[in-house]
């Protein structure tokens, strides 16, 4: 007799940071926009020296109010971050250390050509941190941020030659500064960090004469941190092929990515990604669709997006063993009150350790508006070696306005 499983949970706070985010966008009589938005952020540190370890996690909210028109974007964020994580030192006990920050974050951009963009930011923030040793000691403190960055975007070459060659220069420096105050039986202290990157992205781009649509890339990308947590070099290439023949809704593309070069010569991170998909009515989301894929290692993102991503190369090391496929078969139906399609589902992924079979219906905007509104109802049933089968319902809801 089988044992099935029924589990429910909430979702903690950083994975609702994570799938969580608005945006509210007004045109003024000038032509310029007004925007308010906000998002959610996860993620990661760790950092090592003589004699000590640390490491933990930070969540971000971020509300901010922006204003763009044809060559000017500014705007000011308004973030709470709540930070936690472990401290230990050699023959010590551990502790355990959490802080909260409210910063205040300006930032201006222009665009000096149609080719080129840059932008400069500062931030100023305070809050408290609390270290706690156990055995009902704790000390808390306060403590202050600041934050100067300054980044460009510049396009090299575009359409060479009509050869369809394009050549992006992306580059960003970024300096930041935290101290908390002395308390009692805790020093003062003062951290700085720094980070300076810079990427070239190349892709070629051919049209044959039935329409077929070739396109290559190569991409590298430089990163050095410095300062009291991760320090050194980190150099990432990458590269993709990719072929389409949109008349036919045929699309397949291969794209893989190593870690050339780091400072920390123990460390190795590598990504291959294969995609096929069948679609043959792409404009719209009505009728037949499927696709099928493949990832091993970590991700397969380019040098140029996976270095400019947020965290550093080490905080992207992922488990290098995985190998993942995935399947999904769809149908578009016409639902009676247009505009909305009914896609009824079935998908297939197969991990490292798991299988997960799953059935499920989208409602969404039939042509394929999908920032409009879109409902995401899956029931899932997942089988991991050992362990009984779990089922599942998940519920994603996207609306726009």
């Amino acid at each position: 007799c089988e044992t099935i499983r029924i589990e429910t949970r909430v979702l903690n706070r950083s994975e609702l940071l994570r799938g969580t985010e608005f945006s509210l966008t007004e045109t003024d009589t000038g032509g310029g926009n007004y925007s308010i938005w906000g998002r959610g952020f996860h993620s990661r540190f760790d950092a090592e020296g003589t004699g000590f370890v640390l490491d933990g996690t930070v969540d971000t909210a971020v509300f901010g109010i922006d204003w763009t028109d044809d060559e000017w974007r500014s705007g000011v964020a308004l973030s709470l971050s709540d930070g936690s994580g472990r401290s230990s030192a050699r023959n010590t006990t551990t502790d355990t250390i959490s802080s909260t920050i409210i910063a205040l974050t300006p930032w201006a951009s222009i665009d000096l050509s149609d080719e080129m963009a840059v932008w400069i930011a500062a931030s100023v923030g305070s809050g408290d941190l609390k270290i706690d040793s156990g055995d009902d000691i704790s000390v808390e403190t306060d403590m202050k941020m600041t934050m100067a960055a300054a980044g460009m975007h510049r396009r090299i070459i575009v359409d060479a030659a009509s050869q369809g060659f394009t050549l992006n220069l992306k580059s960003d420096v970024f300096l930041v500064r935290t101290n908390s105050k002395r308390a009692e039986g805790l020093r003062a202290s003062l951290t700085e960090a720094s980070r300076f990157r810079l990427g070239l992205q190349g892709e070629w781009s051919d049209q044959s004469s039935n329409d077929a649509i070739f396109t290559r890339q190569l991409e590298i990308g430089v990163r050095h941190d410095d300062g009291d947590a991760e320090k050194g070099f980190g150099v990432e290439i990458a590269g993709g092929i990719g072929w389409q023949i949109p008349r036919s809704g045929i699309e397949t593309s291969l794209s893989a990515r190593t870690l050339a070069a780091h400072g920390d010569e123990t460390f190795r991170n590598w990504g291959v990604s294969f995609q096929f998909v069948y679609d043959p009515r792409p404009t719209s989301q009505f009728g037949f669709s499927t696709r099928l894929g493949h990832d091993a290692g970590g991700s397969a993102a380019g040098g140029f997006d996976h270095l400019f991503a947020h965290g550093s190369e080490r905080h992207a090391a992922e488990d290098l063993g995985a190998r993942n496929w995935y399947a999904e078969v769809a149908y578009g139906f016409a639902h009676p009150y247009q505009p909305w399609v009914l896609i009824p589902y079935l998908d297939y992924r197969q991990g490292t350790a798991s299988v997960e079979h799953g059935f499920g219906l989208r409602i969404m905007a039939a042509n394929r508006r999908e920032d409009e509104f879109s409902l995401d109802i899956r029931a899932t049933q997942t089988r991991r070696g050992g362990t009984p089968t779990v089922n599942g319902i998940r519920l994603e809801l996207r609306a726009y306005w």
